[in-house]
């Protein structure tokens, strides 16, 4: 039997990269999904895949910065899934530039979707969650949570945010059955991590073509990027009855970038 035989989890974010993997490990250990991103294409894509493997699963379309949307959204998982037990915020967008150049709008961009379409996701599923006395809630955030970092002010501000979001909301659930925690992973090999690499590297002077290796040889002492279904694993023990203790932290994954 899976770690999550039985369970419901709605993973937002889930149309490619870590949002995929964790919806691809939760079908693997049991639970029924629902997927959600602005990208309707490939999440009716993995939908399939996943329930050729056997899973229950749902696609649902939403702009995680609409507020209207998110609520629909999180009703619509509820009434595909029965309830949602599990609710993984992996939505993200990020901006590369320097700080006096990225406009209000940038930050306001990042601010609807790293922010707050956790914020509403979480204040529409939790009710439901107190009503059970179970719950989890698993945040994708960013080493960018826990140290600054040049050319990437409105990213590194949201994912800060969304740390601090996750233990306030940890401590005001858990004496409910319900558990916040957030991943903080570092270099991970996703598209979003590939389209900013050009930008960055103009920024900084570099070429581009192999900037990412050169940065993670020069930063990471494991001196690789990490998998998205590294970062998948964790997210599918934080899901689990053997993280039932665990609950605010902020769990750094980034192959000894940082070391808290």
């Amino acid at each position: 039997m899976g770690r999550l035989q039985g369970r419901t989890a709605f993973i937002v974010g889930a149309s490619r990269g870590i949002g995929a993997e964790i919806a691809r490990s939760y079908a693997r250990e049991g639970a029924a999904v629902a997927v959600g991103a602005r990208s309707l294409g490939a999440l009716e894509e993995l939908r399939e895949e996943l329930r050729e493997g056997g899973a229950e699963a749902t696609a649902l379309a939403v702009d995680a910065a609409d507020p209207e949307a998110v609520a629909a959204t999180a009703a619509a998982a509820e009434q595909a899934l029965g309830q949602v037990d599990v609710l993984v915020y992996a939505a993200g967008v990020a901006a590369v530039g320097r700080f006096e150049e990225l406009d209000d709008e940038v930050w306001t961009d990042l601010y609807e979707v790293n922010v707050m379409g956790a914020v509403r996701f979480a204040r529409a599923l939790l009710p439901g969650m107190r009503s059970r006395g179970w719950g989890r809630i698993v945040n994708v955030a960013s080493t960018a949570a826990k140290y600054g970092s040049m050319y990437q002010s409105p990213y590194n501000a949201t994912k800060h945010a969304m740390l601090g979001l996750t233990r306030c909301l940890a401590l005001e659930t858990a004496a409910e059955g319900i558990t916040v925690n957030a991943i903080c992973p570092g270099f991970v090999d996703t598209e979003m991590l590939r389209s900013g690499a050009p930008a960055l590297a103009e920024l900084i002077g570099v070429p581009a073509e192999g900037v990412i290796e050169a940065l993670v040889s020069a930063k990471v002492p494991q001196k690789r990027l990490l998998e998205p279904a590294e970062v998948a694993e964790l997210a599918t023990y934080l899901a689990s009855p053997e993280a039932a203790g665990m609950t605010g932290m902020g769990l750094t994954l980034a192959g000894g970038l940082i070391l808290v």
